[in-house]
């Protein structure tokens, strides 16, 4: 797949899947699928966790395997220890883009590297945003890919002041304009 192919379907999926979602709100697992349903997310969500039978008015399916098509991105929300086990299964079935979520990789030193090489691995030429990373948000087209609680607390509206902002802040520079800003905490794939 081509960069800016995969890089698309990131920024604007048909379908996404949320490994180790719930159905608990309060959790940060449970936020993805909520969020998607919350903000109108027109296509396909795939919550997977072998424990869960639904979330929601969703079919929750048991692994990556299960689901009954390849999704466009896959939201990880498990922990570094087993983040690329997910990755490998996301980029098997032909996902263009995993949002790894979870922190413990390079900033923790040696065998945090080693972690973030096996992810590395594990994704092939899938695309990955992360690890320890909030997610992105694509604003213009109400798709929110993220877990993290200010969208719980403030919404896509106090999102999209707080990103204006940002925009007028002295550290901004119009070359890095864009509708839908994408952190790259721990890059892995930022090319």
């Amino acid at each position: 797949m081509k960069a800016m192919d995969a890089i698309s379907r990131l920024l604007k999926p048909r379908s996404v899947a949320i490994i180790g979602a719930s159905g608990d709100v309060a959790k940060t697992s449970g936020r993805p699928v909520s969020y998607l349903v919350k903000h109108g997310f027109t296509g396909d969500i795939y919550p997977v966790n072998p424990k869960a039978g639904r979330i929601g008015e969703l079919a929750c399916y048991p692994d990556v395997a299960s689901l009954p098509a390849a999704p466009d991105v896959g939201i990880v929300l498990l922990g570094a220890e087993r983040a690329h086990l997910a990755v490998r299964d996301l980029a098997a079935r032909g996902t263009a883009a995993a949002i790894v979520l979870a922190s413990g990789y390079t900033e923790t030193g040696e065998e945090g590297a080693l972690r973030q090489k096996q992810l590395m691995e594990a994704a092939g030429k899938m695309r990955i945003l992360g690890p320890n990373t909030i997610g992105l948000v694509n604003v213009t087209d109400r798709i929110v890919l993220s877990a993290t609680p200010a969208l719980h607390t403030f919404g896509l509206t106090m999102l999209f002041g707080i990103a204006f902002a940002w925009l007028l802040s002295p550290c901004f520079r119009p070359a890095d304009a864009t509708r839908r800003p994408v952190p790259t905490d721990d890059p892995l794939h930022a090319h």
